[in-house]
C-alpha cells in the first residue's frame, strides 16, 4: 500500500475558515491526503469543522508582520503588472483591479509612491522581472522567514494549498519553499 502524500493547508483569516473548513471540501481530502491545517484556530470553530480531529492534524501559523518596503514592493509590482497587462491586452478595465483610495494621508502618499514607481515599472518588463527578484530577496533576509521554513522542514508537505490568495501570510511560506 503506498503512503498518502501531506497535504499543508494554510488557512490565513475567516474567508478560508468559511469557504473551506467550514464547507464539504476537508470530507474528502483524508482518503487520499495526510491533512495538515495551518491556522491559528479559536477553540470554537474546531467543531463545527466537516472533519473529525483524528483525520487532521493542527498547526499554527508563524507570526509575521510585512515589513514596510516588503510591501511597497508587493504593491508596486502588483500595479505595475496590471498597467503592463492593461497595456499588452489594449484592456483598460483591467485597471479596475486596482482600488487604491484612501483618506488616511500616510496611507495616500504610500500608494501615491506606489503607483509612481509601479508606472516606471510597467514601462519594460524586465523592470518588473528584476524588481520581482529584488523583492524575492529582500523576503529571503528577513528574519521572519526562518519560522516558516521550520515549519516546512518540521512537517515536510507534498503540496501546500493556500485559502487566500492574497494573503500577506502566503509571503513568507512561498518564499520559504
Amino acid at each position: 500500500m503506498s503512503k498518502k502524500p501531506k497535504i499543508l493547508i494554510l488557512i490565513p483569516d475567516g474567508t478560508g475558515i468559511k469557504n473551506y473548513l467550514l464547507s464539504d471540501f476537508l470530507k474528502f481530502l483524508p482518503q487520499h491526503f495526510n491533512v495538515i491545517l495551518a491556522h491559528n484556530f479559536d477553540k470554537s470553530i474546531e467543531p463545527h469543522l466537516s472533519l473529525s480531529p483524528n483525520h487532521y492534524k493542527k498547526v499554527n501559523i508563524p507570526a509575521y508582520k510585512e515589513k514596510p518596503q516588503h510591501k511597497f514592493y508587493r504593491e508596486a509590482l502588483c500595479y505595475a503588472r496590471l498597467h503592463y497587462n492593461a497595456k499588452i491586452k489594449n484592456n483598460p478595465s483591467i485597471l479596475v483591479n486596482w482600488r487604491r483610495q484612501f483618506k488616511n494621508l500616510p496611507k495616500k502618499l504610500f500608494y501615491k509612491c506606489v503607483e509612481f514607481y509601479g508606472s516606471y515599472l510597467s514601462k519594460d518588463y524586465s523592470r518588473i522581472k528584476n524588481t520581482t527578484e529584488t523583492y524575492h530577496k529582500t523576503i529571503l533576509n528577513s528574519q521572519s522567514i526562518n519560522s516558516f521554513l521550520n515549519l516546512l522542514k518540521q512537517e515536510k508537505p507534498d503540496i501546500v494549498f493556500t485559502t487566500h490568495q492574497r494573503s500577506a501570510l502566503n509571503i513568507p511560506l512561498f518564499a520559504a519553499d
